[in-house]
């Protein structure tokens, strides 16, 4: 209803204003029961909407209210997306920083760093005066594939102490393996687990960074020691049968037992002390650094924020 409404309006007004230039109308993007976008595409004479702001002349999304969970992209069922929904309230509410996902299939001339900071500013995330909030942006083939590099974690006031430079990337080098193989709703829960347990560490009075990281599962190194235990008990197992076939060699207490007798005759012994050489090597100082703590930069809505992708 609301759709067919939005139409008859831009009818109306390309009727009665026809030099309004066309791209001057609302498009409703998309519309069901948990949200509504739509994109701007006016010139910044045209907007009487303080939320709706022209940036750059690219199109902005504008939610009807923030929503934690936007699968633009369509690569969640419909339970899960809800399911979803319902963790990134809870751990939002329960934590009081915004905690949100938006999936997309195109960046609209913007970087994704551009993208997921004006998506977390115009939408109204964050909580209290500060903008609390931490926003996860994930970019979307048109195949529905993922592929390493098109996501972006944008933080925003308590979240850039909580979540590092460093920390972003130990989040990405967890889920990413998950996106790789389309496994988009296993990533994003654990995505919020994660978020969860950065955002308790960070207030319990150190953040996870350089030095401090939780620890994740390394599938390299945990297949590496695999390969060594294997190879160790083989190489044991080896040895073992070949010292068992050898029944008629036994250790001997003296190196004379090894000697063939009258074969070594030794008439005298110099010990001939020719030169010395020192090397000396400074000591490699421990650094003072904390940690690598979090880049910040101002987006197009002036405000700060951290984040990083991977």
């Amino acid at each position: 209803m609301k759709k067919q409404i939005s139409m008859i309006i831009l009818m109306l007004v390309l009727c009665f204003f026809p030099g309004l230039p066309a791209f001057a109308a609302i498009l409703m993007i998309e519309n069901d029961e948990s949200w509504n976008v739509y994109t701007w595409g006016m010139p910044a004479d045209f907007i009487s909407d303080d939320s709706s702001v022209d940036m750059g002349g690219n199109h902005t999304i504008i939610l009807e209210e923030p929503v934690r969970m936007v699968d633009m992209a369509d690569i969640l069922s419909d339970s899960e997306e809800a399911d979803m929904l319902s963790k990134l309230d809870e751990l939002s509410e329960r934590q009081q920083v915004d905690v949100a996902i938006v999936t997309v299939n195109w960046l609209d001339g913007k970087s994704r760093m551009e993208y997921a900071d004006d998506f977390f500013d115009y939408n109204g995330y964050g909580f209290g005066d500060n903008r609390d909030g931490i926003l996860y942006l994930i970019n979307i083939e048109s195949d529905g594939s993922y592929e390493s590099g098109n996501s972006w974690i944008s933080t925003s006031g308590y979240a850039i102490t909580a979540f590092t430079d460093e920390g972003i990337q130990f989040i990405g080098s967890q889920i990413t393996p998950e996106l790789t193989d389309g496994r988009f709703n296993a990533a994003f829960e654990e995505f919020i687990a994660l978020a969860d347990d950065f955002i308790t560490q960070a207030k319990n009075g150190e953040a996870y960074d350089v030095g401090n990281l939780p620890r994740g599962e390394l599938p390299l190194a945990r297949n590496v020691l695999i390969a060594l235990a294997v190879g160790i008990v083989v190489a044991l197992t080896g040895t073992g049968i070949m010292k068992g076939q050898l029944k008629t060699v036994r250790m001997q207490a003296a190196a004379a037992d090894y000697m063939k007798s009258g074969s070594l005759n030794v008439t005298g012994r110099q010990d001939v002390f020719l030169y010395s050489h020192v090397d000396r090597r400074a000591k490699p100082k421990q650094s003072s650094s904390g940690g690598g703590g979090s880049s910040t930069h101002s987006s197009s809505s002036g405000r700060t924020h951290g984040g990083g992708g991977f």
